[in-house]
């Protein structure tokens, strides 16, 4: 009488399967990485209650220090213009999103709205949400 078994288990793991879902994971957590964080230099920002909705054509940056910040990469303000020049040759109405450090002086903001006035684009401010007091 032969007790043998016929169906015998394979005691190997398949990594491949594994690895797919390895590789979905790294590419879903660099995706949304970036939209929480576009460029992680760190302003605190202004409140503000006011909410507008648009999508940016490059950020601007300045730190409490007042260094320049293009798109997360540091420039003079002299260099702003430059930077910014081919992206808004591309767009019919550009925006570019401000990224200012609220202890700064109010003639730092003046001078990123007068680059806006010359290069013709939308300069929006951002801010952070008003803490309500209850």
């Amino acid at each position: 009488m032969n007790l043998k078994g016929r169906n015998k288990v394979d005691p190997t793991f398949n990594m491949s399967s594994l690895a797919d879902i390895i590789f979905l994971l790294l590419i879903f957590f660099l995706i949304t990485s970036r939209i929480v964080t576009p460029y992680a230099t760190p302003v605190k920002r202004p409140s503000s209650n006011q909410r507008v909705s648009a999508t940016p054509i490059a950020t601007i940056t300045i730190d409490d220090k007042g260094r320049y910040f293009v798109d997360g990469e540091r420039v003079p303000f002299g260099a702003i213009k430059g930077k910014l020049s081919s992206k808004l040759s591309q767009e019919e109405r550009p925006v570019v999103m401000l990224n200012m450090d609220k202890t700064l002086s109010v003639q730092l903001l003046v001078d990123m709205y007068d680059l806006a006035s010359e290069l013709r684009f939308e300069l929006l401010l951002a801010t952070e949400p008003e803490k309500k007091n209850r």
